[in-house]
């Protein structure tokens, strides 16, 4: 599996974080590459139209000009951000899907997805309780679950057989409206591309993710709870390690109501409660 990273050149700390993450957990016959990120500079300098900010614009492009770069490749690549990270099972899940979607109809297959939607975290967390206790991993046909609300690029499989024509799509736009990871979720939802997500997610965020180059401090909590849920839901989790992040949002966000409510939702979605099944 041929795995190609977006990195600007002055995030090396990123880089090399990435870097040490895959080498921990690669397998044979995977490798890493880095592609150069483009910046805001290039944006501005070649005056990309569009309502998005520059650094979306940037994110955009630096997309698409990597599925450009490897067009003509016979097999399929992972493209990641440079906040993506590996855990022991993510390659062998990933070989076994990509091996067994051979009589899938798909041109997208995300690793890991952001869950900004509090009834899609509920759902996605009774299903990973359902599966795990078949020990299964299943794939997820987004155009047809239209109830998960998801965003996010931060991992994701692109088909051999699909850049040219998901490239064709971005190339019919005449302006950048919207971020990367919400057109793609537009093209989905309009059926014009078909995606799927690996679920339980075989890939998940890194604590540089909670350093948002995207966002101002007004998102930060958001984007630090979201990224936190997706850490408690991946398939390799270390649920010790999400427990302080959680600790410090509680701290500082929770009031008295959405305590009590927190630990109710808490006992509803546990493995343990027993849940009446309404005909």
């Amino acid at each position: 599996m041929e795995c190609i990273y977006i990195n600007l050149d002055s995030a090396l700390a990123r880089r090399n974080n990435l870097e040490h993450n895959f080498n921990a957990h690669k397998k044979a016959g995977w490798n890493l590459s880095r592609f150069s990120a483009i910046n805001t500079d290039n944006v501005k300098e070649n005056n990309i139209v569009g309502k998005i900010r520059p650094a979306e614009k940037a994110c955009f492009l630096s997309h698409t000009s990597l599925i450009t770069k490897h067009l003509n490749d016979k097999y399929p690549i992972l493209v990641l951000e440079d906040d993506a990270i590996f855990g022991d099972q993510t390659c062998e899940v990933i070989d076994k899907f990509v091996s067994d979607s051979s009589n899938v109809d798909w041109d997208i297959i995300f690793t890991d997805l952001c869950v900004p939607n509090l009834l899609t975290m509920i759902n996605l967390m009774n299903v990973r309780q359902e599966l795990a206790s078949k020990k299964q991993i299943s794939l997820i046909h987004l155009n047809k679950e239209k109830n998960i609300v998801y965003a996010g690029a931060t991992a994701y499989l692109v088909n051999p057989k699909s850049g040219k024509k998901i490239l064709d799509l971005f190339e019919s736009e005449n302006s950048l409206d919207l971020p990367y990871d919400l057109y793609l979720r537009r093209l989905v939802d309009e059926n014009k591309i078909n995606a799927y997500v690996i679920f339980p997610f075989a890939t998940s965020l890194s604590v540089d993710a909670d350093l948002s180059l995207l966002h101002g401090d007004n998102r930060a909590a958001t984007d630090i709870t979201h990224n936190a849920f997706r850490r408690l839901i991946w398939l390799d989790r270390d649920l010790p390690s999400v427990l302080p992040t959680l600790n410090k949002l509680n701290q500082d966000y929770c009031d008295d109501e959405s305590l009590l409510f927190g630990i109710l939702l808490g006992v509803i979605t546990s493995a343990n409660f027993k849940k009446i099944r309404v005909a």
